[in-house]
């Protein structure tokens, strides 16, 4: 997949907003397969320890914690214990390739139905706001870049260089600011109400972090989960 996206790419040497978007794409794959791999390795040396010795489900928190098996999931797996194929089907492995998370899970709490008005205006808010961001990065921050290559490779000022720096640093963070609105709040609300996917929590506070750890623990939780 990450070969066939490359090799798209340098054929028909698509714009650099294509070449992220497959990488992009190419990406989440990957981190998809990664978590799959990871939940099913554990699911089975779960299944070989309950087919191994009788366990209580009721003192679930004796053998394992939260962040390696939920208990839903815990339960799950007693359950078809005896059966362990049944527990992943084509379906929902298909679902967890299409829904905003890099989580797998043996099982996800879904909405009753989908709120239409609550979709169109999340999907209108993606198409504006990734417009906005192409004309920022295309009117605000290329031409900044290619002015700035005469301005750091010559013999300029210092204050002139550190006025071109800022100028770049702040049409880059407005633009991120809007791409992410554009992703987590736009986008990722769009595809989880079209597949009724309930967990929601795409980001925390991170404007209120007091350090770089706590900042990239909250405003990406798909990718930190």
């Amino acid at each position: 997949y990450f070969l066939g996206a490359s090799y798209l790419v340098y054929v028909f040497n698509f714009s650099v907003f294509i070449g992220l978007f497959l990488n992009g794409c190419t990406i989440s794959v990957l981190f998809k397969c990664i978590s799959f791999a990871h939940v099913c390795h554990s699911v089975r040396q779960i299944i070989h320890l309950l087919q191994s010795k009788p366990i209580d489900p009721s003192n679930y928190e004796e053998y394992f914690q939260e962040n390696e098996l939920s208990k839903a999931n815990f339960e799950l797996i007693y359950s078809k214990k005896d059966d362990p194929t049944s527990l992943i089907s084509l379906e929902h492995f298909t679902f967890y390739f299409f829904i905003p998370s890099f989580d797998f899970k043996l099982h996800y709490v879904k909405i009753k139905s989908i709120d239409k008005i609550f979709l169109l205006k999340r999907m209108t808010e993606t198409v504006v706001l990734w417009g906005l961001f192409f004309f920022m990065i295309a009117h605000f921050v290329v031409p900044i870049i290619r002015k700035s290559d005469d301005v750091f490779l010559q013999e300029t000022h210092i204050l002139e260089k550190l006025t071109y720096f800022v100028k770049l640093a702040l049409a880059c963070t407005a633009s991120w600011v809007v791409m992410f609105i554009a992703v987590f709040h736009g986008y990722c609300q769009s595809v989880s109400e079209i597949f009724r996917y309930a967990d929601r929590a795409f980001y925390l506070d991170w404007w209120n972090s007091r350090n770089l750890s706590q900042y990239w623990r909250t405003w990406n939780l798909p990718i930190h989960s």
